[in-house]
């Protein structure tokens, strides 16, 4: 019983992970590829080829080997490799339109936050609008004008940690 379905969740996980794999060549336009990169184990990629220290060397070691764009896996996501700064910066400036956007990560942006988190929109108009209001709240002039305020909560959780030390972390939490 007990083998019949470890091999149940044996037989899941590599349907799941081929399907996934196709998938993933199936989003790319025709006529196209991937950039060649370094061969990874399954599930886990090229993370173990990657040492904690001077990781910078072994990325310029594939550069040598693949070239100035090149992919690796980390965990099953394929990451492109730029070498360059004149390829970052034909990409990055010249073609930033396409790149800018995020992943588009349904659970977190829409059902915990209902696309209220700016980190997680994805570029487009209203991403625009949120970081214009962002840099207005954030900017020099006007953080200067919360410093009453602050100075004000300052002073009353002191004297409400003075008063009550017990409740400290609703004092904090305020």
């Amino acid at each position: 019983m007990l083998a019949s379905i470890f091999l149940t969740i044996i037989a899941l996980v590599a349907v799941y992970y081929i399907a996934a794999q196709s998938i993933k060549t199936r989003c790319l336009p025709q006529g196209t590829r991937l950039p060649d990169g370094p061969p990874g184990r399954s599930f886990v990629g090229n993370l173990p080829d990657i040492p904690p220290k001077h990781s910078w060397l072994k990325f310029y070691e594939w550069k040598k080997k693949y070239g100035d764009l090149y992919r690796i896996k980390l965990a099953g996501r394929t990451n492109i490799i730029v070498s360059t700064e004149e390829i970052a910066n034909d990409l990055l400036r010249e073609r930033g339109n396409i790149y800018s956007s995020r992943e588009q990560l349904p659970m977190a942006a829409q059902l915990l936050s209902d696309n209220l988190r700016p980190l997680l929109l994805p570029y487009g108009s209203e991403w625009r609008e949120v970081r214009k209001l962002m840099h207005s709240l954030t900017n020099v002039s006007m953080t200067s004008s919360y410093e009453p305020v602050q100075e004000e909560e300052s002073t009353r959780m002191v004297r409400d940690l003075i008063r009550e030390p017990r409740a400290y972390e609703r004092w904090f939490h305020r």
